[in-house]
């Protein structure tokens, strides 16, 4: 599992918390993540991997 730290507000949270989705203010583009925060892509203003867990198998 990888935690995601979102460039425009520094909320971390699990990848999967970022979800793809519409954008608000400048149309729609299903290809970006949004952070649950700020709800601002975090495919636009980027963001960091801060943990990643390895899988035991």
């Amino acid at each position: 599992m990888r935690v995601f730290k979102c460039g425009c507000c520094g909320y971390k949270a699990p990848e999967y918390m970022f979800a793809y989705g519409r954008g608000r203010e400048y149309g729609e583009h299903p290809e970006h993540r949004y952070c649950p925060q700020c709800h601002q892509s975090i495919d636009w203003y980027g963001y960091g991997i801060f943990w990643v867990s390895e899988q035991a198998s």
